[in-house]
């Protein structure tokens, strides 16, 4: 039995949770990087691309669409906590953004 998607609401409709994305993008990066700290060797990044991808997986239930890693995620991992969030946070509006003026699924 095949289920039809959901339909995605029209753009006006969709508001980019940023408060919520925001959170848990912080507090995984932060959770991330205290782990890493005592896993890594001196020259690795702080957080690596890996460890980074699960920090996407806290963040799944607040989009209707894939979070595709190689989208979001720098290869090579992130030097600092802020570097991550920033990069992360752009590119998960980015692909928001996408997702919704293009009316469709990436």
């Amino acid at each position: 039995m095949l289920v039809e998607a959901p339909e995605k609401p029209a753009t006006a409709d969709a508001v980019y949770p940023i408060a919520d994305v925001q959170s848990r993008l912080r507090e995984g990066i932060r959770e991330a990087a205290e782990e890493g700290e005592d896993l890594r060797g001196e020259w690795e990044p702080l957080l690596d691309s890996l460890r980074m991808v699960s920090v996407l997986v806290s963040l799944e239930d607040l989009f209707d669409f894939p979070l595709p890693p190689e989208k979001l995620v720098r290869r090579g991992g992130y030097t600092s906590e802020d570097d991550a969030f920033e990069h992360m946070s752009g590119q998960l509006r980015r692909l928001w953004d996408d997702n919704y003026r293009s009316g469709g699924r990436s």
